[in-house]
Parts: structure tokens; sequence; C-alpha cells
């Protein structure tokens, strides 16, 4: 169904929901396009939740530029590096900096799981080694 954007559980949900209508007294003809427009529905009302949902895990200001020049790109590809200028003449590429590590001190990580680690038998390694 191109309608339903040919994704195989909107079809399926308008095939159950053109079968519930006929269950339920409506004649075919009147149940076919009523299942379409309830499957219209459904299938906005998920992309509208699948999208809320990617913005609320990818809000980024740099993620949301990417994909703009990406969108203005299509249907060429573009490389990293690519995608990078198109960031900088926009103003809005994301700028390097440098991190240093204390290796010296465990990880936060180590500190948590040492306790348990010990508790069910496993050795761990002593704060002074890296």
């Amino acid at each position: 169904m191109k309608e339903l954007g040919g994704v195989p559980g909107f079809i399926a949900y308008y095939g159950l929901t053109a079968v519930n209508l006929v269950r339920g007294g409506k004649r075919v003809e009147e149940a076919l396009p009523l299942a379409l427009e309830e499957s219209r529905k459904y299938a906005l009302d998920e992309w509208k939740k699948d999208i809320k949902a990617f913005l609320n895990v990818y809000s980024s200001p740099i993620y949301v530029a990417v994909l703009k020049v990406l969108a203005n790109a299509y249907p060429s590809a573009l490389r990293g590096a690519e995608v990078y200028r198109q960031l900088e003449s926009l103003g809005t590429a994301p700028t390097r900096f440098n991190m240093s590590i204390n290796i010296s001190r465990p990880s936060r990580g180590q500190a948590l799981y040492a306790p348990l680690k010990e508790s069910i038998g496993l050795k761990t390694r002593s704060s002074g080694r890296p």
C-alpha cells in the first residue's frame, strides 16, 4: 500500500482494521476506506512518536546541522570532510578540544564494581596499579 509507505506493520494494521470493521457489521465497500483512513492516522501518530523520540536522543545542535547538510546534499552522498566543510561554512562546525585522562587512579567504573566483583569471587586490581 503506497499510501502507508509500504511499511509492513502499517499494512498489517490496515488489514486487521478492515477485518474488524467487517466483523463489526460494515460492508467491505465501507470498511476498506474507513480502515485506510484509520491506518493513515495510526501511521502518522507512530511517525510523530518516532520523530519525538529521535529528537529527544539526537537533539544536539551539531547533529541537527549535520542532518540538514545531508538532506540538502541528497541524493548525493558526502564524505565526513565534506560534511565538516559545509558545517564550517554555516558556522556550526564543532570545535576540537584535547582532553587529558588521569590514569593513576581507578576509574569510576572500577571503583563502583570492585565490591561487587569481590562479593562474587572475582579478583580485582588494586588501586595502585594501572
